[in-house]
């Protein structure tokens, strides 16, 4: 796919709204918050990582204002109920969302 990334937004046992996101390092990093301490060092292991030839996939979160969700929600469901377009449309709508992303770790 050509979104190279996946996310589901769940609320945990606080009532807390937050995003869970994984993919390409690409994808991820150019969705990351400024001033994350450890891009670098997490760049480091990726090439490690490539170098022994291994895949990877970095992963990262972001706690979302409930008002902000509930926005969301209503334009993510009007997406996927849509007929035409609705891969672009959900596509368009995730980007949203996934952004000022609090990088976790890669894999």
């Amino acid at each position: 796919a050509d979104r190279k990334r996946m996310s589901v937004i769940v609320k945990n046992s606080e009532n807390k709204v937050i995003l869970f996101t994984k993919g390409a390092d690409t994808k991820i990093y150019e969705r990351l918050a400024p001033g994350q301490p450890h891009k670098e060092i997490t760049l480091q292991f990726l090439e490690e990582f490539a170098t022994e030839g291994l895949r990877t996939l970095c992963c990262a979160t972001r706690e979302i204002d409930y008002e902000e969700w509930k926005a969301w929600n209503e334009k993510y469901n009007d997406a996927a109920n849509d007929i035409r377009d609705r891969q672009a449309k959900l596509d368009a709508v995730a980007e949203e969302i996934e952004k000022n992303l609090i990088l976790i770790g890669t894999t």
